[in-house]
């Protein structure tokens, strides 16, 4: 498959009770979706969450 294009979502919402852990204080949760397009029409999903701000 080649790659034609990589589009990019962040989605982010802010918790109504932030919390901390070892790496410090949690006030959002936040994660981003990675699209990737096919010259083909095909395309495919990954996500990775982001920790914190």
């Amino acid at each position: 498959m080649i790659i034609k294009d990589i589009q990019i979502h962040v989605i982010s919402a802010p918790l109504d009770k932030p919390f901390r852990f070892s790496q410090g204080w949690v006030e959002r949760r936040s994660s981003v979706i990675v699209e990737v397009i096919g010259e083909d029409g095909t395309s495919g999903f990954g996500e990775c969450m982001c920790h914190g701000q």
